[in-house]
């Protein structure tokens, strides 16, 4: 998917839960990377921001996404 047309979904509420695979990719192409899966949770960060991204995987859904 196309990131730009993802973000806009996201940012505007038209998209709730994503395929993870996509959300992925966008968290990527902000310059985070994945760090670690325990469970169905994927944790992704950046050395220069403190705070982690916790992405719940619901089947395959990137979900609740805020």
């Amino acid at each position: 998917m196309n990131r730009k047309k993802l973000l806009a979904g996201i940012t505007q509420g038209a998209a709730k839960n994503v395929p993870l695979n996509d959300f992925t990719n966008l968290a990527e192409g902000f310059g985070f990377s994945l760090i670690r899966v325990r469970g169905s949770h994927h944790v992704c960060g950046r050395s220069d921001i403190r705070e982690l991204v916790n992405v719940p995987n619901v089947s395959g859904q990137a979900s609740r996404i805020r």
